[in-house]
């Protein structure tokens, strides 16, 4: 080794290389601590997040300013202060974002940035952020020296050590990290609580942790929850460490068909509920858990819901336990409370953390106040120089014009002294010193007399010196209190705090609960029914019952177990999984196990041995299995009885085998060559009998045989046996008499049998139409003997014919109508008082609608399915036309036009925040004029194209609405006018069908369907009145309980001299007498209801309630001011309202939740203002505003729509609703209806060729038509001819049905007028597209007709191609895979070879990955071996879809399954049923055109509809069960459209 030496004169001192390795790390690791890692206790920030905020700041991205790309904000923040990586800056930019990681965003963005899902945020480059309001209190004063500034990396800048934060912020958004050997993991907690806790402490600086914890009971996560354990909290809060678990809500819904329904509706802190929805569904695949249904993730804007449908006669409970379980839906969440404090990490407690906050922002303050005291000692200095110098003007104005230069009169002004009287009391104001008569100038003073301009020394001038001396006094006695006295700095910071709290605090939206949750394994089983099955050689499974389905008489049956062939199934038991099963083995042992803890096996599948389950020797088996009861209170009177080869037996009570366990105990000792061959359950009055292998048999009463105690007798003989015989069967039977019957049957008795017999033997299985059947046959025995028949449907037109088809069936001359339009005692007594014969212009009325719109539906739709249907492949369901439901899509239609072809324009104002006195409440104002000229607004642009209409209007630009604020800063603020009017607000009449459905949508959030199915309930069940009217109408019985309950509630005050009352406004109302409101004259309380029918319907019920009481209520009052603010040549108006008498609106506000919180926010008060009043300005921007295109539909105002254009009735809106969007032409996106595309061809080739069917006009006229068919003044018949034949100008539809269909024209997509020569827009086969020459672009998804502007038309061509890069390289041969596109679609190919792979139909290609990719590539896929065949079963995709191949079988696949996951058991399931013949399911009616029997069949591509002669398949939403005899007829018809196909012969080759 070579040695170095070291010169002695060099200085150099060794060191040891361990001293200096450890002083490095721990300098290192201290770097990261404090530098990075960990937050400051002072203001909860890390050091990224502190340079995040204070960069925004300084770049002027507060609350007020609009939104900034996030790119901007990490480039000046890595190039300032941060310097590391871009996308670290970004992640803690966008965690500031996010409200379910922050208790309180800091910051407000615009774009995605991520969600609950773990969907990752958009680049930087896409979003846009600015500071949130609160984050104002955590920067305010930060230019007022209250907080120290360090250098930047590399000393160009300077940045803040923390931020003067004003509130709690690490306990508020909590905070975590990761540094060198330590951690920190502090929870988010509830601003308002954490405010009160501080508060608490401020009042007793002694406060103990247990009494902080009133105010502050734990943490509150935004994602809400529930923590259980407080004591766990507590030991947390007192030793800032601890693990507490938190989980998600769960709640159970009932639904109406006797299912239960949970629903999570929030998920524990930092869970991705995308991950854990998948979890749940990978456990109910694995049959972990049993019993779920469907799983569906509902979550919107408004919260996290996801639906979790149960099987019928499931436990949700257990379900429950199971997802707690098993799933994150609960989980951990340990914290440990470590920060910065002092420049030091320190573990802190719930008070320490206060404590240090109190601390810190007590110096805040106090800096704070020192700077203003200076700043106004400062100004209130120069305003006495100033007083001094107006005093003593003259002289200053000789001494100033005497001097040659400004340098000289500020010498001369300098060396004199003057004198003051009038100022003398000004100074003693202001400073405390003995003041003489006369005074010496400061420098400062005199060089702002120099300044002083020439209108300060108006009388007006003087006078605002002196006032604004006067309030600097009082600012200076302020300040100096607050620095000398604690108290006073304290009611400061109090002050601070409960400002932020009244602004800022939210309900908590976590719970916590105490209680400790250790499960029972079994708790978190599903209890169900199943099926155990035992073979001979002792293999066991178990299945359950629910896959065994009923057959009828002469079934095959199908196979429920596989065996080998010396094997045989002996024991089937059906039992639940909690059922305690006993095997009982032939040596005399017995073992009990539960049932869910036997392997579940499939169909096909032979079980597991029960040597694998049970501690079995070589030598034993088992020779009889039996389940315990499930009741226990029954065990004592039930025995259990043992046979033995050798003939003896015993029995024993069934409480002995009670505490039997796994690993087994004796059941009865037996001799050395006997063996156990039976054990049953029996009861004291049933029978035993025992076979032998010889065929003998003895039967005797069980009660003759006693019962043994204990498990260890051998039994008694239960018979004598030969030499070579033996038992070989134990049975038990019920005990019978020898009685016998010889009843005779009466021929009423048999005229019943024979009628049951005949139903039978009808193929009736809808259960709708047997209680129909039912319900007339009924009606018909009991009508025979009955003197009057009184029908009480629906007081409508369709209750009006519902009515008339009844009394078809009874004897005429009895029947008589009565309608009720509530179901209460007094509703029932007044509807008896009316009674009539039916109403045969309402038949009429309600059969010609009816058959008009069969008409359309039975004509129309083949043609749509012979033209569109048939030319595109992307079609789910069967296409419809429907006189109502067709011009109902055309307004939606109409309304995207409009969206497609306006013009967005921006435009700025200004608008300015004014106040009159620093001590008073600012107000904002916008300007309105300049030089008398108006500034454009909102109003004066075109709501249906963009354009303005006032072209006297100033628009302004951006940068004269910038150079308008800097000209009018330098400008002063005057009220020039003040306006002041009353307005009256008047009550909404009571409820009809219409605006029930618009209201409950708009607060509520029910779908028009929703509504109207818990208003019916509501009716049914006598809680309100008939929920399908047009009238406003209010009873006397109804007016009277609501007068009743205002004076209740409000007092006489509230009380008009005379009831309200209402005409109906919609034209031809005719559909009931009375609104909707409450029933009775006593309205039934909402928690009545809810007890009764469930909140959602209790909710729909205290609308109308609010709704009926408000109606009868005095009008509103408010006071409108306008002010009029002049600066220089522009106007400002500031508008303000006053509620003078609330009236109505103190249980209702139309379109609002909370009347009383409605009340404020319907108040916008300005301060007391006269002409002429001088103002201040704070703040002066300029705002921009961009025209909207008309907003889409929502269910509310499509609703509204539909009845001002008279299309449809009230009693249809729902039904028409639910059609358009189930046949794909309507889609619901966030609350709006959208046009697809497919609406889009559908309207247009209407609008071609069926022009009156699609018209409002028309559809409203016929409707017109219809009503007064209902009146009597129209006759029905040649109304209908008139609408098939023409007639009355219309053309009639058979003539419309000749014309020839123009496919092309209905497909077109109208481009916009700059572009329509160069591109084109179609509707294909495989959906919409963009064509531009030879380039080819589908329209993605979410991208809807009125979304088709310029802009979005250039982006989708501009957009990449996938096939412009490649997924990626095929692990074995290294060559690249491509998305390619061809003439059929998209397909994935390996390099530049021919091996390639279509995309399967349905999946986007943006998620095709390289896995997908390679999957595909590798098909045909082999699934296995066929069981039976031994052939190998593939899968692939084809020309005709995906398909399943073994041997010479093909079988197409039609459900879920794809070649990529098909299974073994389901290819066989699929083969099998390929070869099956067609069965018949149910007889539905005949068709009445043809006369040919309609019948539901059972074949081998699945169920399908036929005549006898054409056939048509069902479509994914029609259910063979429940499938109508008019929507068959649709299908048959549609068949029978659809032109043959011509089958192309091969030509023989030669």
């Amino acid at each position: 080794m070579q040695t170095i030496e070291i010169s002695k004169d060099l200085n150099i001192k060794p060191i040891s290389m361990y001293d200096e390795m450890t002083s490095s790390y721990l300098s290192y690791a201290m770097s990261v601590i404090v530098s990075r890692a960990l937050p400051d206790v002072r203001d909860g920030l890390k050091p990224v997040h502190r340079r995040i905020l204070f960069a925004m700041h300084k770049g002027g991205y507060d609350w007020s300013k609009q939104f900034r790309k996030s790119a901007r904000i990490v480039g000046d923040v890595i190039g300032k202060y941060h310097p590391h990586g871009d996308q670290s800056v970004y992640d803690a930019l966008v965690r500031m974002v996010q409200d379910f990681s922050m208790s309180l965003p800091l910051i407000d963005g615009q774009g995605n940035f991520g969600s609950v899902d773990g969907d990752p945020p958009a680049a930087m480059r896409y979003t846009e952020t600015r500071l949130a309001k609160v984050s104002q209190f955590l920067i305010d004063d930060i230019d007022k020296k209250t907080v120290d500034f360090k250098s930047n990396y590399d000393e160009t800048e300077k940045e803040p050590v923390v931020l003067p934060a004003q509130y709690p912020n690490l306990l508020v958004n909590g905070a975590g990290g990761i540094a060198v050997g330590m951690a920190t993991s502090i929870p988010p907690h509830n601003l308002g609580e954490i405010i009160n806790g501080t508060l608490a402490l401020i009042q007793n600086k002694d406060i103990k942790i247990n009494e902080l914890m009133k105010h502050i009971p734990g943490p509150d996560f935004p994602t809400g929850g529930i923590i259980i354990g407080k004591d766990i909290i507590k030991l947390g809060y007192k030793s800032g460490r601890g693990s507490f678990k938190i989980r998600g809500e769960i709640k159970v819904e009932n639904l109406k068909n006797g299912r239960d329904r949970l629903v999570i509706t929030s998920i524990p802190y930092q869970i991705n509920k995308s991950v854990l929805n998948e979890r749940i569904a990978e456990l109910v695949r694995d049959k972990k858990i049993e019993g779920i249904r469907d799983i569906r993730d509902e979550s919107n804007r408004e919260g996290i819901r996801v639906a979790i449908d149960l099987r019928a006669n499931v436990e949700p409970e257990t379900v429950k336990r199971q997802l707690y379980k098993y799933t994150s839906i609960e989980s951990s969440f340990g914290f440990n409370t470590l920060a910065i404090v002092d420049n030091k990490p320190k573990t802190c407690n719930l008070k320490d953390f206060l404590e240090n906050f109190l601390k810190f922002r007590e110096d805040v303050v106090i800096k704070k106040t020192k700077f203003e005291l200076k700043k106004a000692e400062d100004r209130a200095h120069i305003l006495i120089g100033l007083s001094v110098s107006v005093e003593n003007l003259d002289k200053v104005i000789k001494i100033i014009r005497k001097s040659k230069t400004p340098d000289d009169a500020k010498k001369s002004l300098l060396n004199l002294k003057w004198k003051i009287n009038k100022s003398l009391k000004l100074i003693s104001l202001i400073e405390n010193k003995k003041s003489k008569k006369l005074y010496t100038l400061s420098e400062p003073q005199v060089l702002s007399i120099l300044e002083l301009r020439l209108q300060k020394l108006t009388a007006l001038g003087i006078n605002e010196i002196e006032l604004e001396i006067k309030k600097l006094a009082e600012l200076i006695t302020n300040y100096k209190k607050i620095i000398n006295s604690k108290k006073e700095l304290l009611k400061v910071i109090s002050k601070e705090l409960t400002e932020i709290n009244d602004k800022f605090s939210k309900p908590r939206r976590t719970k916590i609960i105490d209680a400790v949750l250790n499960y029972d394994i079994e708790e978190t089983i599903q209890k169900e029914s199943v099926i155990i099955t035992v073979t001979l050689q002792g293999y066991i499974k178990r299945g359950a019952l629910s896959n065994v389905k009923q057959q009828k008489r002469g079934g095959k049956g199908r196979s429920g177990i596989k065996t080998r062939d010396e094997d045989s199934v002996v024991q089937t038991l059906s039992v639940n999984t909690h059922t305690s099963v006993l095997f009982f083995s032939t040596e005399g042992l017995v073992y009990k196990i539960k049932a869910w803890k036997i392997p579940e096996g499939s169909a096909t599948s032979r079980g597991k041995s029960l040597f694998n389950i049970l501690p079995l020797k070589n030598h034993q088996s088992i020779s009889s299995i039996m389940p315990f009861p499930e009741n226990q209170s029954e065990w004592k009177n039930l025995q259990i009885v043992f046979a033995t080869a050798k003939g003896k037996i015993r029995k024993n009570s069934l409480e002995d085998f009670s505490s039997i366990n796994t690993s087994g105990k004796i059941a009865m000792k037996l001799d050395t060559d006997d063996k156990i061959i039976g054990v049953k359950i029996c009861k004291e009055d049933q029978d035993i009998i025992l076979s032998t292998k010889l065929g003998k048999c003895i039967r005797f009463e069980s009660k003759k045989l006693r019962v043994f105690k204990g498990r260890s007798s051998k039994g008694i003989k239960g018979i004598n046996l030969g030499d070579k015989d033996s038992i070989v069967s134990l049975s038990i039977i019920n005990h019978e008499s020898n009685k016998k019957t010889n009843g005779k049957i009466s021929k009423d008795e048999k005229s019943e049998i024979k009628a049951k017999e005949k139903f039978n033997e009808g193929n009736m299985k809808n259960e709708e139409m047997r209680l129909r059947v039912e319900a007339i046959a009924g009606l018909k025995k009991k009508a025979k003997d009955a003197p009057r028949v009184l029908i009480a449907t629906d007081p409508d037109r369709e209750g009006e014919a519902i009515a008339s088809h009844l009394a078809s069936e009874v004897a005429r001359g009895k029947v008589e109508r009565v309608e009720f339009t509530e179901i209460t005692k007094s509703g029932i007594a007044a509807a008896m008082e009316q009674i009539r014969s039916i109403d045969k212009n309402l038949v009429d009325a309600q059969t010609a609608r009816r058959v008009i719109d069969r008409l359309v539906g039975y004509k129309v739709s083949p043609v749509l399915w012979a033209t569109l249907q048939k030319n595109m492949n992307f079609i789910q369901g069967s296409l419809s036309a429907g006189r109502v439901q067709s011009a109902a899509v055309k307004l939606i239609i109409d309304r995207d036009r409009l969206r497609a072809k306006f013009l967005t324009t921006t435009y700025f104002d200004l608008q300015a925040v004014l106040f009159k006195d620093e001590n008073e409440a600012s107000f904002t104002a916008v300007l309105v004029r300049i030089d008398g000229k108006r500034i454009a607004s909102s109003q004066d642009f075109d709501a249906d194209t963009g354009q303005i209409k006032n072209k006297d209007a100033i628009l302004l630009t951006e940068a004269q609405a910038n150079e308008l604020v800097k000209e009018l800063h330098t400008g002063s603020w005057q009220v020039s006018k003040i306006e002041e009017k009353p307005r009256t607000s008047n009550p909404r009449p009571p409820f009809t069908t219409s605006t029930l459905q618009q209201e409950a949508a708009r607060k509520l959030r029910m779908s028009a369907r929703q509504t109207m199915r818990n208003a019916q309930q509501l009716y049914e069940n006598g809680f309100i009145t008939y929920m399908r009217t047009d009238s406003t109408h209010l009873s006397e019985e109804a007016i009277a309980g609501s007068r009743q309950i205002i004076a209740d509630l409000y007092g006489d005050d509230y009380l008009p001299g005379k009831a309200n009352r209402y005409k109906t406004q919609v034209r031809n109302a005719q559909e009931a007498h009375e609104a909707i409101r409450p029933a009775h004259r006593q309205f039934c309380s909402v928690e009545d209801v809810q007890s009764t029918l469930g909140a959602d319907t209790a909710k729909l019920y205290d609308l109308i309630w609010k709704r009926t009481i408000a109606s009868q209520m005095l009008p509103a009052k408010l006071k409108q001011t306008a002010v009029t603010i002049q600066n220089q040549k522009t106007e400002f108006r500031a508008n303000g309202q006053v509620i003078l008498f609330p009236g109505y609106m103190r249980i209702y506000v139309e379109g609002r939740d909370n009347p009383e919180a409605d009340l404020a926010n319907k108040e916008r008060i300005l301060p007391a203002l006269a002409e002429g009043d001088s103002l201040i300005c704070r703040e002066l921007d300029s705002q921009s505003h961009t025209t909207k295109p008309p907003a889409r539909f929502t269910e509310a105002s499509l609703v509204k729509n539909l009845e001002a254009n008279g299309i449809g009735r009230p009693s249809t809106f729902a039904s028409i609703l639910d059609i358009i969007v189930r046949r794909g032409y309507i889609e619901r996106e966030k609350g709006k209806l959208s046009p697809t595309y497919l609406g889009l061809a559908v309207t247009q080739l209407l609008e071609n060729h069926f022009t009156n069917l699609v018209n409002k006009e028309f559809t409203a006229k016929m409707e017109e038509g219809l009503d007064e068919i209902s009146r009597g003044e129209r006759e029905s018949l040649p109304f209908m001819t008139n609408f098939y034949y023409g007639g009355e100008r219309f053309s009639g539809l058979e003539n419309m049905l000749e014309e020839k269909v123009d496919i092309p024209k209905a497909c077109t997509i109208e481009m916009p007028q700059p572009i329509q020569e160069t591109t084109e827009g179609r509707i294909g086969r495989y959906g919409p597209y963009l064509r531009r020459g030879d380039e080819t672009r589908s329209i993605p998804e979410k991208i809807y007709p009125g979304d088709l502007t310029l802009e979005t038309i250039e982006e989708i061509f501009n957009e990449k191609e996938p096939e412009d890069e490649p997924l990626g390289k095929q692990p074995e041969t290294e060559e690249f895979i491509w998305i390619k596109k061809g003439p059929y679609g998209h397909y994935v190919q390996l390099g530049e070879s021919k091996t390639r792979k279509s995309i399967p139909k349905g999946t986007p290609v943006a998620e095709i990955s390289l896995e997908l990719a390679l999957k595909l590539l590798a098909l045909p896929r082999t699934i296995g071996i066929h069981p039976e065949t031994g052939e190998s079963i593939t899968a692939d995709y084809g020309r005709y879809g995906p398909y399943i191949k073994c041997g010479k079988q093909n079988a197409s696949l039609r459900g879920p399954e794809t070649p990529l996951d098909i299974t073994v058991e389901k290819s066989v399931e699929l083969l099998t049923s390929r070869n099956k013949k067609s069965t018949e399911l149910r007889t539905l009616g005949d068709h009445p055109e043809t006369g040919e029997t309609l019948v539901v069949k059972d074949g081998r591509y699945g169920p399908y509809i036929s005549d006898g002669k054409v056939n048509a398949s069902l479509k994914k939403e029609h259910v063979p069960n429940t499938i109508t005899l008019e929507t068959a007829i649709e299908l048959i018809n549609a068949k029978r459209a659809t032109p043959k196909r011509t089958r192309k012969r091969k030509k023989k080759s030669a």
